[in-house]
């Protein structure tokens, strides 16, 4: 496990070290797809209708290997919401908390480089507080000529206000 101040990063090997039970029955679904083959589960996993209790807290995750870089492929409506920008097309480095770009990117790079699921914790400060929020990120496998492709189920507090159209965040 990787701790930085109130962040931490750790791989998953078994549900009950995520807190949230949206992302431990997702990590189940991502387990049993994987279990059919030796490989990371493909696109495919990634349907709607599977995925239908996390719509709008996904994040894909579009991964350039070489030099290993994260663009924002798709970012769901309560993500935005919650962070009050839309990241959707952006690339990891454009993110505009700055100072949380160097863990998010040890997150992905630890799942992606190990093809293991990954746990990211950490507190997010929106409306003049501290909020502690989950993320479990999951390697996707890919075939030829495909983007290779990292899924983030993002958790924010229940009370966690949301942003906005327009709305700009007082005091971070």
């Amino acid at each position: 496990m990787l701790t930085v101040g109130s962040t931490k990063i750790e791989t998953v090997d078994a549900p009950v070290v995520l807190g949230d039970e949206r992302l431990r029955r997702l990590y189940g679904l991502w387990r049993e797809a994987h279990a059919h083959g030796l490989r990371a589960p493909g696109r495919a996993f990634v349907d709607p209708l599977r995925l239908r209790f996390m719509i709008g807290m996904i994040v894909l995750m579009d991964v350039q290997p070489e030099p290993l870089r994260f663009r924002y492929r798709l970012v769901g409506t309560e993500v935005v919401d919650h962070l009050g920008v839309e990241l959707t097309g952006s690339w990891l480095d454009q993110h505009p908390d700055a100072g949380r770009i160097d863990q998010i990117a040890a997150a992905l790079s630890l799942a992606w480089r190990g093809q293991r699921a990954v746990r990211f914790t950490y507190k997010l400060s929106s409306f003049k507080q501290a909020w502690a929020c989950e993320t479990l990120i999951l390697p996707l496998s890919h075939g030829d000529g495909e983007m290779p492709l990292l899924l983030a189920g993002q958790i924010f507090p229940k009370d966690m206000p949301r942003f906005r159209r327009g709305q700009e965040d007082e005091a971070g």
